[in-house]
């Protein structure tokens, strides 16, 4: 058969055996049950070492027992207070509310424990009294205890645990005073910058209204509002008597006129004229004189009229046209004092209507600083408060417990002189179990026994049957040949008994009882054909056991302990059943590793497995066995049977 033949027949036979669901599988490369039973069968030694330790335990125990008396006070968490508040805005100012843990941590603290011990003077150190002092809590509540296992007597007992318990609740009013303290120091600068700020806030509403001439109130508006509306008024006043004095003046101008002595000479002179005209013609030299005259009069009248207010002096000379003069004078006068009230109104009116055009803009001004200075003084009054919150913390601070029983409501009771011997026993036992369990353990480790699970885990296939060597049992191998071998060989099914995992010794005892075997069920057994002799048998093998080396094609029974010549190996390929002998001992097996991918690669699949294990010492290995072979069935998928050959 040439290679490719070979190859693709190895593989149909491997995808058959894979169809069928063969195998074993099992999760840990060694038997624990093998190392428990290995181990658990020194039990006198893991007993004696336990009872040794027993005894050096408790002995330890007695000698470092020392006596001691208990006592312990509760104390009551106090709850951090909520009235304490200087203001009705903002929130008040609180120590930090400490969660269980911490508070349970507060009870030992060195702090208190050293002042407890330099008060009692009992003569302790510090450090031994930290081991002899413990604290805890009782569930779901708000009570706390401190316990004192004092070394000396019931009476240090009790007053250390006074003292202690006193210190304890110092200890904590203490801690929220320098928090206060702190918070104090932070809020005292945050109120002295507030305090220099609204300074500079005050000095400068101070310069913006020096400036602005504004001090904010609502009554300068309303002032200034007035002081045009009056302004106004009196403007209006001032131009309506103005007005009234030139008509006055204009009246009297025009009255003095009337009353001007050329007036008078004028109409005496046209009263001659008319009187003239009626005795004599305008020829006449008294009536041309007379013309001339009264043309001269009038030219007068004439020029001062021309001259205008200058020339009223020129209609004075008459008691009545002095007067009007007088009176024309004082009005002039009144009237010049009017124009300078207008004057002056108008100005003012101008000014005030000016400022009166800035009031938003200052008013906005003044009210943008004067909100400035509101909130830094709201701001400053708040801190202010909290100020004050602090300085009662800072010096009467409650702290954070209260005393609820004191040590006298849990007297001092000894300690108890059997539990430290009882416990350190207890442990001195499970050490010297554990310790020599451990070796014990180790010792299985170095053992080279293997169980019936290790041989199927070292040929991955499911265990067929085991026997034991030392006592081979006739059953056994009967079972193997009637159950097993004897049907596939009537059935010409080829068969391949792989022994590169047994000993020469147990192959040979497993040979000479399957021949025994077959020849008490009254047939022989088929002729072995070794594919790979290696001197298995010094003479000539025993009666009823037929052995060659020649290959034939009939053959139906095939031994390999090695990968066979190349010349021999397609008789592999027409292999149908393969079982595989191995031994339980560490050296054999630890071959199955090695010769892994030889077998994967040339041999077929392995149905089954016959480990040969010898009888173990002892009833703890043979319940370890027991359990072992258990396992190897439930991990074990037993193949179906070969199908049935077909007749040409």
């Amino acid at each position: 058969m040439n290679p490719t033949a070979h190859n693709a027949s190895r593989n149909s036979s491997r995808e058959d055996r894979a169809g069928r669901g063969g195998g074993f599988k099992f999760p840990l490369p060694f038997d624990p049950v093998r190392l428990l039973a290995g181990a658990l069968a020194g039990w006198p030694w893991m007993a004696g070492c336990g009872l040794a330790g027993l005894i050096a335990g408790a002995t330890a125990g007695m000698a470092l027992n020392k006596p001691s008396f208990t006592t312990s006070a509760s104390l009551l968490k106090r709850k951090v207070p909520q009235t304490v508040q200087a203001s009705e805005t903002g929130q008040s100012y609180r120590p930090a509310d400490l969660n269980d843990a911490t508070l349970l941590a507060t009870l030992l603290a060195a702090d208190p424990l050293e002042k407890a011990v330099a008060r009692t003077g009992n003569g302790l150190d510090a450090k031994a009294v930290r081991k002899m002092v413990e604290a805890s809590q009782q569930k779901g509540t708000d009570i706390y205890y401190v316990t004192y296992h004092s070394p000396l007597s019931a009476a240090d007992a009790e007053k250390f645990t006074r003292i202690w318990s006193e210190e304890i609740e110092e200890y904590t009013k203490r801690l929220q005073q320098s928090d206060a303290r702190a918070v104090r120091s932070i809020l005292q600068n945050q109120v002295a910058d507030m305090e220099k700020g609204l300074t500079g806030i005050n000095r400068q509403i101070m310069d913006f209204a020096r400036e602005k001439q504004y001090f904010g109130t609502d009554t300068q508006l309303t002032a200034t509002l007035n002081r045009v509306g009056q302004t106004t008024l009196e403007l209006e006043n001032a131009k309506a008597s103005l007005s009234a004095k030139d008509d006055q003046i204009t009246a009297l101008t025009a009255e003095l006129r009337r009353q001007s002595p050329i007036e008078f000479q004028l109409k005496d002179a046209r009263e001659e004229l008319a009187k003239l005209r009626a005795t004599y013609t305008d020829e006449n030299p008294l009536v041309k004189a007379k013309l001339q005259g009264i043309a001269y009069l009038e030219s007068k009248l004439k020029e001062f009229e021309e001259q205008g207010p200058a020339s009223l002096e020129s209609y004075t000379g008459t008691p009545l046209g002095n007067q009007l003069f007088l009176d024309i004078l004082s009005l002039q006068n009144q009237r010049t004092e009017f124009l300078g009230k207008i004057k002056s109104y108008t100005e003012l009116l101008r000014t005030e209507e000016e400022r009166l055009k800035e009031f938003p803009a200052i008013v906005s001004g003044y009210r943008e600083l004067d909100k400035s200075r509101e909130s830094m003084m709201a701001s400053l009054t708040l801190l202010s408060n909290r100020l004050k919150e602090t300085e009662i913390f800072a010096s009467s601070a409650p702290g954070y417990w209260v005393l609820f029983e004191g040590p006298e409501n849990h007297p001092a009771a000894p300690a108890s002189k059997l539990k430290g011997p009882a416990l350190l026993g207890i442990a001195g036992l499970a050490v010297g179990t554990g310790g020599a369990f451990a070796l014990l353990l180790l010792w299985s480790l170095r053992d080279c026994r293997r169980s019936v699970l290790e041989c199927c885990s070292a040929t991955n296939a499911p265990l067929l049957l085991e026997f034991h060597p030392d006592t081979p049992s006739e059953a056994v191998f009967d079972l193997l040949w009637l159950g097993s071998l004897s049907a596939k060989i009537t059935e010409q099914t080829p068969i391949l008994c792989w022994t590169a995992l047994v000993s020469p010794e147990d192959e040979r005892t497993f040979w000479k009882h399957l021949a025994m075997a077959a020849k008490r069920d009254g047939s022989t057994l088929p002729e072995v054909v070794d594919l790979s002799p290696d001197g298995l048998w010094e003479t000539t093998p025993p009666d009823g056991l037929r052995w060659t080396r020649t290959p034939s094609t009939g053959a139906l029974l095939h031994r390999a302990s090695s990968l066979p010549p190349v010349p021999e190996r397609p008789v592999l390929a027409g292999i149908q059943f393969t079982f595989a002998l191995a031994s339980g001992e560490s050296p054999i097996l630890g071959r199955a590793q090695t010769l892994h991918e030889l077998t994967a690669a040339y041999l077929p699949p392995i149905d089954g497995t016959i480990a040969s294990v010898r009888s173990p010492d002892g009833w703890t290995r043979r319940a370890g066995d027991q359990v072992s072979r258990f396992l190897a069935r439930h991990f074990s998928r037993p193949s179906t049977p070969p199908p049935q050959p077909t007749t040409p």
